[in-house]
């Protein structure tokens, strides 16, 4: 797609019948078990909730690590989110 030439990552939401690497963002509330138990294409699952799953599970809470983890996933390094963990307090990193 011309539109995302020049992007190093694009991140879509709802788009689980693509061919892409996937994380799922699950809530407990669902009251359903997380997707990535039956589908290979997820890579990990996103909650604060207590859950088993067969891929990691990362926090919610944690957004410079979840950057970081995002971002070596797609291959790409995220030191933007390192400089900025180390010079701001971590209620600074939830509102960028």
């Amino acid at each position: 797609m011309a539109m995302f030439r020049d992007c190093d990552l694009v991140l879509v939401e709802g788009h689980l019948a693509g061919r892409a690497i996937k994380i799922e963002v699950w809530r407990d509330a669902t009251a359903r078990p997380p997707l990535a138990d039956n589908d290979r294409s997820i890579l990990a699952v996103v909650t604060d909730d207590v859950v088993s799953s067969r891929v990691p599970v990362w926090s919610r809470r944690d957004v410079g690590a979840l950057a970081d983890r995002i971002a070596n996933l797609a291959g790409q390094p995220c030191p933007q989110m390192t400089e900025l963990r180390s010079a701001h307090s971590e209620s600074a990193i939830h509102t960028i």
